[in-house]
């Protein structure tokens, strides 16, 4: 708890060392320095994404540099590279190492080393939702190797987390959820998820939790999502966000009045004084690193895909390719 208020307040304060946690009655509860933080709690991505990954025409897993200003485009080692399987969405994990796919008619999720000659090997998970928009969503890797994914079935929808990305899965509970959860990102830290909440008049928000594990007797971990919060109050309809730093995130959706933007927001749900993103038309997925370094993607309908870097611009990548993502 420390590492993680120390974290928070050195985002507003960046020369904050150290943080005191006291008891009820004054007495100190925890001390911990800034040196000392890192070996508590992970803070930012493990290491910086060596690359951007999305989807081509071929609906194949690909790569480009990610931070590089070029276009060569080369399909990821194994058989999420092959075209072995043809993919509606897929998540890298943070060493870069495997990846998770979901078919393109979003039943099945398979997982698979980023490796030459890596199988693909039999789905670890499948949807018995009728309808593409009720399976899979796009799924995500959190920093202990951890899979998430949500199904979207109206018989059985939840939150799953997969250990280690191949074992069984386990229901996540989410006390509170008013809605079926049509994305999931989690934090590099690994203890909080952003999730965007469709409602019944179908519209989406963006909600953030923390996540909670309790080992059970058998030895597995009971998983839970609690104290979720609205962090784009201001937003009626959320179409698409990612992580874009220790507590920002960047979403692209529909503000009050029908206005469509694409702005950063802080997990509380306040704005930070940074320049929003120069506006783009139809965008239906965003990738942003939480290396800040690294350049700000999205795909949309009218101009495929395109990042912005430092020149406050968006540029295009490649006309045919779709849901950009960077590890995690």
């Amino acid at each position: 708890m420390a590492a993680q208020v120390l974290y928070t307040v050195q985002n507003l304060t960046p020369t904050v060392e150290t943080v005191a946690l006291q008891r009820a009655d004054g007495s100190t509860l925890c001390t911990l320095g800034a040196d000392r933080a890192r070996t508590v709690a992970t803070r930012g991505p493990v290491k910086r994404p060596e690359y951007l990954y999305f989807l081509d025409d071929k609906r194949r897993l690909v790569r480009i540099p990610g931070a590089s200003s070029g276009t060569t485009v080369e399909p990821v080692p194994g058989a999420l590279g092959e075209g072995v399987q043809r993919l509606g969405s897929a998540a890298v994990a943070w060493d870069e190492r495997s990846a998770a796919g979901v078919s393109n008619d979003r039943r099945e999720l398979f997982v698979g080393p980023l490796e030459q000659g890596g199988a693909l090997g039999t789905p670890v998970l499948r949807s018995n939702g009728k309808t593409e928009d009720d399976r899979l969503t796009p799924p995500s890797w959190d920093a202990r190797g951890d899979l998430w994914v949500a199904d979207r079935d109206p018989a059985r929808p939840r939150l799953m987390v997969l250990e280690q990305g191949t074992g069984q899965p386990v229901e996540v509970a989410v006390p509170g959820l008013d809605g079926r959860i049509d994305a999931v990102r989690v934090a590099a830290d690994g203890v909080r998820i952003a999730l965007l909440v469709e409602h019944k008049d179908h519209t989406k928000s963006l909600l953030i939790g923390r996540i909670e594990r309790d080992a059970k007797a058998d030895g597995r971990s009971a998983v839970a999502v609690l104290e979720l919060r609205s962090a784009a109050p201001d937003m009626e309809d959320v179409t698409a966000m990612s992580w874009a730093g220790d507590s920002r995130l960047v979403v692209a959706g529909r503000e009050q009045g029908g206005v469509q933007t694409m702005r950063y927001v802080q997990v509380d749900g306040s704005t930070p004084d940074v320049p929003a993103p120069a506006a783009l038309t139809g965008v239906r997925s965003i990738a942003a690193s939480e290396d800040e370094r690294l350049p700000l993607v999205a795909y949309s309908e009218a101009d495929g895909l395109v990042r912005m870097s430092s020149v406050a611009q968006w540029q295009k990548v490649v006309k045919e390719g779709a849901e950009p993502v960077y590890p995690g």
